[in-house]
């Protein structure tokens, strides 16, 4: 088997040898990425474009191991506002169960340094006292 596969969404469904890892998959509305292991699976748009004789395709996330329940949105929430003013990081990881976890962490008021932890499924962080943007951490 291949590390990566590439595909076609023609009307018979996906044609092509799939990847190890990903598969490129070329629709009729553009270039997409697929990628599905134990914790998620999602297909993304990479690439618009127009393609004769291909369908086009959606793009997708799935959790495979369920929905994350609402309560943890909450809980994250509630961590989150005891200390407004320090950056902090969260996460929810899968074991059986999702939990949320605070791994070992430093923060000041614009920045936060974590330890990874494994079969991570969502990363949450908060901003401190700063309004929200995209950020790398």
């Amino acid at each position: 088997m291949k590390t990566v596969g590439y595909l076609l969404n023609t009307r018979e469904g996906l044609d092509g040898e799939p990847g190890l890892f990903y598969d490129y998959i070329l629709a009729g509305n553009g270039v997409f990425v697929r990628v599905r292991g134990p914790l998620l699976a999602a297909t993304v748009l990479i690439g618009e474009a127009h393609v004769r004789g291909l369908l086009p395709l959606e793009e997708t996330m799935e959790l495979p191991r369920g929905k994350i329940p609402r309560y943890f949105y909450d809980l994250a929430l509630s961590t989150l506002v005891a200390d407004p003013y320090r950056e902090q990081y969260l996460a929810v990881t899968w074991d059986g169960e999702y939990h949320l976890e605070v791994p070992p962490q430093e923060g000041g008021s614009c920045w936060v340094e974590y330890e990874c932890l494994p079969n991570t499924v969502l990363d949450i962080h908060s901003h401190g006292g700063m309004s929200a943007f995209f950020s790398m951490t």
